[in-house]
């Protein structure tokens, strides 16, 4: 079985960063960008979270936000309440930063003209926040400080111990 091309053209977009196996980026292949990402948000949801999910597995996360947050918004309901689903974004979302997760959240805001994020995605969001170790919240925090702290306020993750202690130093430094 062969695979169309178009998800060949989205695969190397999600390595590389655009959908043409070069260095420059045109106006064109950024639309083509734009346009496979919700192609495979709508048509093949499945397809484009396996592919991101390797892809952010081995170091390639420069378009791992806005894939997700195309996900959240595009993906069929079906889709997104499957608890398959739901552990796949987890392993994305993991493996991001602060400032990502602060991409997604905005993107998803925006979407929505301003009305919040959803509970879908602050749920899952919050659980991937909450899986991070506390040497990455550490790292965050220093590195990241007005993302995280954005996002402690946006998402409300729910940390215990060290952790708690850590985004409570953060809170109070702000």
């Amino acid at each position: 079985m062969s695979v169309p091309e178009w998800k060949d053209r989205l695969a190397m977009l999600i390595v590389c960063g655009h959908p043409e196996n070069s260095a420059k980026i045109t106006e064109d292949s950024a639309e083509e960008a734009i346009f496979l990402i919700r192609k495979g948000a709508k048509e093949s949801p499945k397809f484009l979270l396996r592919e991101t999910n390797i892809a952010v597995a081995n170091g390639y996360k420069n378009m791992a936000s806005i894939i997700v947050a195309t996900i959240f918004s595009i993906a069929d309901e079906s889709f997104l309440s499957e608890p398959e689903t739901k552990y796949k974004l987890i392993d994305v979302l993991v493996r991001l930063d602060a400032g990502d997760i602060e991409e997604i959240a905005e993107i998803l805001r925006k979407s929505k003209k301003g009305r919040g994020l959803g509970s879908r995605p602050q749920k899952i969001m919050r659980a991937a926040m909450e899986e991070w170790s506390f040497e990455k919240i550490k790292i965050n925090c220093v590195t990241q400080s007005s993302q995280m702290y954005n996002l402690l306020r946006l998402i409300h993750p729910r940390y215990k111990d060290r952790k708690a202690h850590l985004v409570k130093k953060l809170i109070r430094s702000n």
